[in-house]
């Protein structure tokens, strides 16, 4: 006849509901209900040093005829544990593992894992090391959800085993054998042109500082970058320096004299002459010789030119000539709108020497401060930062511009193939007002300097040339 307690779980509640009944009849509880809710062990049982099965042994309660054998997966359940009984499990060859009862009342009815290891000595009451509890998922200390306490990978797979008598872990898996499946990762936009590339987002800088080894993947085909559209053609009439996507949008050029010294300048022309003189300046362009008469022309066409290809544009400030051509955000000192006011002659002797042209507040560093304004903050501290802020937008700038020493050696500058050459060209930074020097800077982007620049340069040769400061303007060095 079978054991009563090796019947079906089925079975047992049926068992259960009867016993149930009986005591709401007679007020009191059948010896069988206490036997069939004691505690049930059940689990497989496995060589310790090479995890295979071990089929037949015998699981039984100690001291008692309540057992059971493995079947041939090494698997068992054994019921009809009461309160303070223990467990003993033997096999030929092996040391028994005895359970304690702590251990089956946390164990009761989960299906688990128990080991015993080769020899004959008996383990005594160390199986609760054995089963030190083991926890699953991501192992790739990239990931965003990594856990170092995980003793396996996505997939169960074990990364670590636990000695029985020391509880510690005795081997680790090769990492090329760990399935990471579960791991997830933290997405941004991996672009550098997008605006919203990751190293430009607070959030992901503040990790990569205080966790440098997490990996920042790029967001499904990148779709998550955001990009300012525009024509990205250096020779188109409305080429869009800040664009980071060309929309198709670019216009062609009007050519024409785009030199604000000739006396035919094109305030309209967005592209130069083709052809050339021999002395490399435009063709189409007509200078002037000695005719005083010339000098409010020229005033003229500087005023148009600089009104509509400097006035209000944004001028970017670096600290080097390599932040200025690499455009490197790291050497960036702040971006500054041109104001609208006219620019202010610098003179030596009568002559100009170089300009100050009015800058508006760094909008960089004013943007900044907007931000730490949104955070959450003391009064004091908010107190502070807007009179910090007051005195930011407060702070006009001029970007003073010097094109040499003296006159003389302006007027010796060349123009090759329609460039100028300055080799004393120099750039500074300071209040408007300040009778200082100024912090030394570079202009960006590179354009700016090649192409806008050099205008001011040729302005400043045809005024002078017009004050009679040299007898001609027709040569090469004029």
């Amino acid at each position: 006849m079978n054991n009563l307690f090796n019947t079906s779980p089925e079975e047992k509640n049926r068992i259960r509901k009867l016993h149930e009944s009986y005591k709401n009849v007679h007020g009191t509880t059948s010896l069988l209900n206490e036997q069939v809710t004691d505690r049930v062990l059940k689990g497989t049982l496995l060589d310790f040093a090479t995890k295979e099965p071990l089929p037949g042994a015998n699981i039984i309660v100690t001291d008692t005829q309540n057992g059971t054998t493995t079947d041939a997966q090494g698997k068992f359940e054994l019921g009809s544990i009461k309160k303070g009984e223990t467990v003993t499990i033997t096999f030929i060859g092996y040391k028994p593992n005895v359970i304690n009862d702590n251990t089956i009342d946390t164990k009761t009815g989960a299906d688990t894992e128990y080991f015993l290891q080769p020899g004959g000595t008996k383990l005594s009451d160390v199986e609760v090391k054995a089963e030190k509890e083991m926890t699953f998922g991501c192992m790739d200390p990239k990931a965003s959800n990594f856990d170092e306490v995980n003793s396996g990978d996505c997939k169960g797979k074990r990364a670590a085993t636990y000695d029985v008598e020391s509880g510690e872990a005795t081997i680790t898996l090769d990492s090329t054998d760990i399935d990471y499946s579960c791991c997830e990762y933290y997405e941004g936009c991996l672009d550098p042109k997008a605006e919203n590339y990751w190293e430009k987002v607070s959030s992901f800088k503040k990790l990569k500082e205080e966790h440098p080894e997490k990996e920042i993947r790029a967001c499904k085909n990148n779709k998550c970058c955001k990009y300012i559209n525009g024509c990205m053609d250096v020779d188109a009439v409305n080429y869009m320096e800040t664009a980071t996507k060309d929309d198709g949008s670019c216009k062609a050029q009007t050519q024409g004299c785009i030199d604000p010294s000739a006396l035919n300048y094109n305030a309209n022309a967005t592209k130069g002459c083709l052809d050339e003189n021999k002395d490399g300046r435009p063709d189409c362009c007509k200078y002037p010789a000695d005719q005083q008469g010339n000098l409010d022309t020229i005033k003229g066409n500087f005023a148009d030119y600089y009104n509509g290809k400097i006035r209000s544009n944004t001028i970017n400030i670096y600290e080097d000539e390599n932040g200025r051509d690499e455009r490197n955000p790291e050497e960036l000192l702040g971006n500054y709108k041109v104001d609208n006011e006219s620019p202010v002659p610098i003179m030596k002797g009568g002559n100009y020497i170089g300009f100050i042209i009015p800058l508006l507040p760094d909008s960089r560093a004013v943007k900044s401060l907007e931000n730490k304004m949104d955070t959450n903050m003391s009064d004091k501290k908010r107190k502070k930062l807007i009179e910090k802020l007051k005195l930011l937008n407060s702070n006009d700038m001029g970007l003073t511009v010097t094109f040499g020493k003296n006159t003389k050696e302006l007027l010796k500058w060349v123009f090759a193939a329609g460039e100028v050459i300055p080799p004393t060209l120099k750039t500074y930074l300071k209040p408007r007002g300040s009778n200082k020097k100024g912090k030394r800077v570079y202009v960006g982007p590179k354009a700016f300097t090649q192409k806008g620049l050099d205008k001011l340069i040729r302005f400043l040769k045809a005024y002078n040339l017009m004050n009679s400061k040299v007898p001609k303007t027709s040569s090469t060095e004029y």
